[in-house]
């Protein structure tokens, strides 16, 4: 809690920079097996917690494969703030509560092209 309390905005970044340059490596077999299945013409469903992070990797690597554009992909990845209930007072209050603030919370509960890009470059 302190590292929320007293971290910055740009610590919460880099936080989900990392984070987003382990999806490659650290499911590697996962991701892996997926794409498989899609190659086999099998029926797939795919999802996470909050429907950005790991479900947005995925949906690089399976547009990707598809042969979608990349500023296609981005822009419908983009979209997740747009539909992201982050925006919620409610949840935004319950922060404040833990003298959390917004600009160091807000980099984890968005999405950005960087953190795309940071999964990208490991793939690459």
């Amino acid at each position: 809690m302190t590292a929320l309390q007293n971290g910055t905005a740009d610590d919460s970044r880099e936080f989900m920079l990392t984070f987003y340059r382990d999806f490659p490596l650290q499911y590697q077999a996962e991701y892996q097996r997926f794409l498989q299945m899609v190659e086999q013409n099998h029926n797939v469903l795919y999802h996470c917690t909050a429907g950005k992070d790991g479900t947005g990797f995925t949906s690089l690597l399976l547009l990707s494969a598809l042969g979608i554009d990349r500023s296609t992909i981005i822009a419908d990845y983009l979209e997740s703030n747009r539909n992201n209930p982050t925006s919620d007072r409610h949840l935004q209050e319950q922060i404040k509560k833990f003298g959390i603030s917004d600009k160091m919370l807000l980099p984890l509960l968005v999405v950005e092209a960087a953190y795309l890009d940071a999964a990208q470059q490991v793939i690459d």
